[in-house]
């Protein structure tokens, strides 16, 4: 399974190429939650009037899945629910819609990243990690073949693997996230910061601390 996702706005453009029956066999709008609208420009249309409230340019959270083998509408919904959750997504509105293309299906789901409650953009930090994360989950547990990127890094966590340290595992055992996770986590922290004052208050909104090690 290949998961490609991204934060984006242009709703309506959006709307339009997943709507495109010229370059697909069919076109299937399966799911349409949390909108007041019916069809899918109504409803990204209502995400961006609902955004301008706020400072969030990229209000639509916009992702592909491209599964590596035939997948029923039941292992969708379960892939579309843990990757949902996964993004921090849960509940908000969603429109999942269904491509078939030289006779391979592939599905598309689109969220609003906007809290109404709160007025306020949901976190789209380090999504490519998650998306990642999820889609190795999901292979195991459909019992489908890991894509060639996702094999060879999974070959690569088992030789990190063995390098683990005591203090790694029990680490691991009190936290969420595995040692190459949380290596990852602060790479892409560290990359998308300006300057060494912003790396660290990006550290301590992911729920790091920055302490000044030793040689030992």
């Amino acid at each position: 399974m290949i998961l490609k996702g991204n934060s984006r706005s242009s709703g309506q453009r959006l709307a339009t190429h997943l709507l495109n029956a010229r370059d697909n066999d069919r076109v299937e709008v399966a799911e349409l939650r949390g909108f007041a609208g019916q069809d899918l420009h109504r409803a990204f249309a209502e995400i961006e009037a609902i955004a301008a409230g706020t400072n969030c340019k990229d209000s639509i959270y916009s992702l592909s899945i491209s599964p590596s083998e035939p997948m029923t509408r039941e292992q969708y919904a379960k892939s579309i629910d843990a990757i949902e959750d996964k993004l921090g997504m849960t509940g908000q509105p969603r429109a999942v819609v269904f491509h078939v293309k030289e006779g391979r299906e592939h599905a598309h789901v689109v969220w609003s990243r906007i809290d109404t409650e709160r007025m306020k953009s949901l976190s789209d930090s380090y999504d490519w990690s998650k998306l990642r994360s999820v889609a190795r989950e999901l292979a195991r547990e459909f019992g489908h073949e890991l894509p060639k990127g996702l094999q060879d890094e999974f070959n690569r966590d088992k030789d990190k693997t063995r390098s683990k340290t005591l203090a790694d595992i029990e680490q691991e055992k009190r936290s969420i996230q595995t040692r190459e996770e949380r290596l990852e986590t602060v790479g892409q922290i560290y990359r998308q910061s300006d300057n060494a004052q912003a790396f660290r208050a990006a550290l301590e909104d992911a729920g790091y601390t920055l302490a000044k090690g030793d040689r030992r």
